[in-house]
């Protein structure tokens, strides 16, 4: 199924070469067509009560309840609590200080704090990005035992502004909690959106956006195969973008025969990046506007085997709640 996803992305990508990719500022003006209005609001945007402390703001997630405990704040669920605290300085490689400060909190309480693969290389499991206003983070996940085998779940999102670093520590009880480990096959993105509740309402009045180049990061051929499914999208230089997306069904016909039916969405048209905001306006439909970020996914696997996948992720809801749609890098 994903050969025959992979052929006609061939397609797509050779008629946007067709269009020309020649001189824009990464899709800032629609692509030739004259300046797009953006949609009033994406399709998808953080939720819940904005708090302004320890000299920045961000959102505390609808259904969490937010104390102010004057050195830390903290954020709680039935499924996932949250402390922050104040900043603090920076001390070189920010992975290497999130898991630092991860690994020694949850150790001095008596876990030993493990990876996706039942080691200590939390850093080789990491996700790592800059954001639309200018500052970098780096997430880290890990297992949490006691005595043995554990649903537990630690988290960090750790955020440096110029010589600074926010951290932001999460607790889950279960694997279907806020945070999800590779080997969890569980709720996945799905179940960490809040940390994306957080990071994308996120806000220090110092830090200096840099929207071109965020416009420019999104340029290139994105794609996503999840079993039956795939979609692509390529985001052109001249500020076109093309979509193409296929859902494989299995239909019985007897008890001797099926039926494999294949539906195929497409669109094109332009887009245009304001911030960590991409809005597309397709050809003959109504635009949308969808929250993303760039950002690199490193895996170690069972195998030891290394690897860094460039991402892009887009923010979506449907019927059944809000999602992340993490697209990778075609090669």
């Amino acid at each position: 199924m994903k050969a025959i996803f992979q052929r006609l992305a061939v397609v797509v990508v050779a008629s946007l070469s067709v269009m020309g990719c020649s001189g824009s500022d990464g899709g800032g003006n629609g692509g030739g067509g004259g300046p797009k209005v953006f949609p009033a609001q994406p399709v998808w945007q953080p939720s819940g009560s904005r708090v302004s402390w320890g000299g920045f703001s961000f959102n505390v997630p609808q259904g969490m309840a937010g104390v102010d405990r004057t050195d830390h704040y903290d954020m709680a669920d039935n499924l996932c609590a949250i402390t922050v605290t104040q900043p603090m300085a920076a001390t070189g490689d920010l992975a290497q200080q999130a898991n630092d400060i991860l690994t020694s909190a949850y150790e001095a309480v008596g876990y030993t704090v493990l990876d996706d693969n039942y080691g200590t290389d939390l850093i080789g499991n990491r996700t790592q990005g800059r954001s639309a206003a200018g500052w970098e983070y780096v997430e880290l996940r890990a297992e949490l035992r006691q005595s043995g085998p554990s649903d537990e779940r630690g988290h960090i999102l750790l955020v440096r502004l110029g010589n600074q670093v926010v951290p932001f520590i999460g607790y889950s009880p279960t694997t279907a909690g806020c945070t999800q480990l590779a080997h969890d096959f569980t709720t996945g993105i799905v179940g960490e959106l809040r940390w994306r509740e957080i990071e994308y309402s996120l806000d220090f009045v110092s830090a200096p956006r840099n929207d071109a180049a965020l416009a420019s990061a999104i340029i290139g051929h994105w794609s996503l195969f999840q079993g039956p499914s795939g979609q692509e999208y390529v985001f052109a230089a001249n500020g076109r973008y093309q979509y193409w997306g296929g859902l494989s069904q299995v239909h019985d016909i007897s008890d001797t025969e099926i039926e494999i039916v294949t539906s195929h969405f497409t669109g094109d048209g332009a887009y245009a990046v304001r911030g960590d905001q991409v809005a597309v306006f397709p050809d003959g439909r109504p635009a949308e506007s969808m929250l993303f970020r760039v950002y690199d996914k490193h895996a170690v696997s069972p195998s030891m085997q290394v690897s860094t996948t460039p991402r892009l992720g887009l923010m979506r809801r449907d019927s059944t709640g809000a999602y992340e749609v993490p697209l990778e890098r075609a090669q």
